[in-house]
């Protein structure tokens, strides 16, 4: 759009030239730069401001260059020597500026030079004011230009076409390392056997979580699970069977959660964990409870002969912790009542649910 801005106002500004060399004809050159001429390149002009597509953009780019090429061979046609010369000059300028400067299209750039190079010959050859050998140097410098404007609009096309790519390949490739970073960290938060969150995943949400009911005033609870008689089911059944029961039981525990703020990970070997944000004891209580009777009532997975239940197997036993998070509790402390919790649960016949006293101020 501002190119053709450009293109027309410096098509219009040869007016002062004109009035200096043919004062007795500057009338006729205005009524036909401005009054002919310059109409149809506004009239492309707005079509090209409208955003329409690239082939009417191109073929506006075309009409503005044929209208202008016309323009000038007929303002200078048959006045003098030094004014054909002029016409040429001036239509390899053009060509130029439609070529290289606005940047037609190749397609379209090479059908402006054909068109003015064909214009041209044939204004070469009527016009009467030209001999022979100036008519042949005119046309070489006009097929010259045109030839030259095409090679450079090729060249400029073919560079943006290759930055395209190059930028195109950038961003595929910039987009897949970050897809590769996104799967990386995944890996490194994630538990490969459970599919979990792992425990440095866990410390990092934790902390999060902390600090969240800190700033929110709202109640936190932590279960802490560990699966009974874990260490007698693997002495038995050996570490395959031991990681199918650590699967089963992740499963069920995303199973258990009530909605994405509840997080669940791996806490190490046997054990696991889960946060309860905005969650009162009572409510911590029921979610530990169904995470129990889920297990229960699934089982572990199929063992190739005595019942799973003979050794207790198939079952966890849970703690439960609760507290207001504020500055001066201890975060780990809330995770060590937990726990403690846990073994009480251990201690009291397992597959049952402890609820911890009340965590202290740090001194």
């Amino acid at each position: 759009m501002i190119e053709g801005i450009i293109c027309v106002l410096l098509f219009n500004l040869f007016l002062i030239p004109d009035y200096f060399l043919f004062p007795q004809h500057f009338l006729h050159f205005f009524v036909v730069r401005i009054g002919f001429a310059t109409p149809p390149a506004l009239v492309a002009l707005i079509l090209l401001r409208r955003g329409v597509s690239a082939a009417v953009r191109e073929s506006c780019v075309v009409v503005i260059g044929v209208t202008f090429a016309l323009t000038i061979l007929y303002l200078y046609f048959d006045i003098s020597p030094v004014v054909s010369s002029y016409a040429v000059t001036d239509l390899s300028i053009l060509l130029l500026f439609a070529n290289v400067g606005i940047r037609a299209r190749f397609p379209y750039a090479i059908v402006v030079s054909v068109l003015c190079v064909l214009f041209g010959a044939i204004y070469l050859v009527l016009d009467p004011m030209l001999k022979q050998p100036e008519k042949v140097e005119s046309f070489a410098i006009l097929f010259a230009a045109a030839l030259l404007s095409v090679v450079g609009n090729y060249s400029i096309e073919r560079g943006d076409r290759l930055n395209f790519l190059r930028r195109l390949e950038s961003e595929v490739s910039f987009g897949e390392l970050a897809n590769a970073n996104d799967e990386l960290l995944l890996l490194a938060r994630q538990d490969k056997l459970t599919g979990l969150a792992n425990r440095g995943h866990f410390d990092e949400t934790y902390r999060t979580i902390w600090y969240e009911s800190i700033e929110n005033g709202s109640i936190l609870s932590v279960i802490m699970i560990d699966i009974d008689n874990f260490k007698a089911l693997n002495d038995r059944y050996g570490h395959l069977y031991g990681d199918s029961v650590l699967q089963r039981v992740a499963t069920l525990l995303k199973q258990a959660l009530r909605g994405e703020e509840d997080f669940v990970a791996r806490y190490g070997g046997e054990e696991f964990i889960v946060l309860l944000p905005n969650t009162s004891e009572e409510a911590g209580l029921i979610v530990a409870q169904r995470i129990r009777l889920l297990i229960e009532v699934a089982g572990s997975p199929a063992v190739p002969a005595v019942a799973s239940h003979e050794h207790g197997w198939g079952t966890v036993s849970c703690g439960l912790a609760t507290v207001h998070p504020r500055k001066g509790l201890s975060r780990n402390g809330l995770i060590a009542q937990a726990d403690v919790a846990l073994y009480q649960a251990k201690a009291d016949g397992r597959n049952r649910v402890c609820v911890a006293e009340t965590v202290k101020a740090e001194r």
